[in-house]
């Protein structure tokens, strides 16, 4: 695996007549080597490639868990120990000194890195962008067996949340309660922590699809919106369901039909070749119907994998195609200020034919009362 992943970057810095390839990004490092630090935005590591191999270069702090990494043991990157973490990114200038041209991320290093290296490496720093991210969204088999597992930890966490929720006094309790409570349910499945900050969004709030999660009551005559994300492999789930706090309305009803209509539509046209327009239309225009597509305010879903969103992004306009293997969320909602929101998401696999629907988590309107 580590192998055929760096013959690719090898492949790149050929045909970009470089040297070789600066990789920063600590989830491409990731990808590409196996290792993730505790606090990847410190810059905790570096992967530098040539023509011929890896070297992965760390701080002292990580020797033990670098030289247990499988890349490392079979030997197709080399491990290169710095006593700290001051001149990480730099570091590959000393591994070959006729290095010439350079592959770098202009997408991930900052300014003032960008402008370090050109004061001290001699040679042409070339820029790409998300090369490596492009090989991300098409996952191997062993990244979607990962990816399932995720995606049903998700999916057994939100239906042990409805269970609670059905039989206790959840007047009583906050949204930040039912966050504790799902990180704790999580827990009891191996899940191994969230993968994004849970949205669990009562009353107007659900109409804000990225809201803020506060200590407010959930009350009953109250929509609950919950959009959540298990970790597991590093990889998350990503499932949305919105939830009847008690009996719901006849007007909710119709337009959490809607929602789902749109959520069916677009599942049942999803598949390798179809554009991200063509899908996002393919639910937009079950809104179009009824004069609400001005109540859709954001794209119709994201790709997921290492990183919670990542490309492709299906949005108006957008005219790149899905590709067989791609891991995407369909999630189209409505929003209605000061009143409700209603969101219905499940992570899919694109495939030749049809999607593979990996959410398993019931979709029928669910009224706790």
């Amino acid at each position: 695996m580590w192998k055929e992943r760096l013959n690719k970057v090898i492949s790149l810095i050929k045909e970009q007549d470089a040297d070789g390839f600066l990789i920063s990004n600590p989830k491409n490092i990731y990808y590409l080597s196996g290792f993730i630090g505790l606090a990847p935005e410190d810059r905790e590591a570096s992967l530098y490639v040539d023509k011929g191999r890896g070297y992965l270069v760390v701080p002292e702090m990580y020797a033990w868990e670098a030289k247990g990494l499988e890349s490392i043991k079979t030997g197709d990157i080399e491990l290169v120990v710095d006593r700290e973490r001051d001149g990480i990114l730099s570091k590959f200038i000393h591994l070959d000194r006729d290095i010439k041209k350079v592959l770098v991320e202009s997408g991930d290093l900052k300014v003032a890195e960008y402008r370090e290296l050109e004061n001290i490496f001699q040679g042409e720093l070339l820029e790409t962008h998300q090369e490596i991210e492009k090989m991300r969204m098409i996952k191997e088999s062993n990244e979607i067996k990962i990816i399932k597992k995720a995606v049903e930890i998700t999916d057994k966490t939100f239906e042990g949340l409805v269970e609670y929720l059905q039989n206790t006094d959840y007047t009583r309790l906050s949204e930040l309660d039912v966050v504790d409570k799902l990180r704790k349910i999580s827990r009891s499945f191996s899940g191994e922590g969230f993968g994004f900050d849970p949205i669990v969004a009562s009353g107007p709030g659900s109409a804000l699809p990225h809201y803020k999660i506060s200590d407010k009551k959930l009350k009953r005559g109250e929509v609950l919106l919950v959009d959540l994300g298990i970790k597991y492999g590093e990889y998350s789930g990503d499932l949305t369901r919105t939830i009847y706090l008690g009996k719901a309305p006849e007007r909710f009803k119709q337009m959490y039909d809607l929602v789902l209509q749109a959520n069916e539509k677009a599942l049942s046209v999803c598949r390798a070749g179809v554009s991200e327009e063509k899908l996002y239309n393919a639910a937009n225009d079950v809104f179009k119907d009824k004069e609400l597509d001005k109540y859709f305010i954001h794209g119709l879903g994201h790709g997921i994998g290492l990183d919670i969103h990542e490309e492709p992004y299906l949005r108006q306009n957008r005219k790149g195609k899905l590709i067989s293997g791609m891991t995407i969320t369909i999630e189209p909602g409505l929003y209605f200020e000061g009143e409700f929101g209603i969101r219905i998401e499940d992570f899919v696999v694109v495939r030749e034919d049809v999607c593979d629907i990996l959410s398993k988590a019931g979709k029928n309107l669910i009224e706790i009362v």
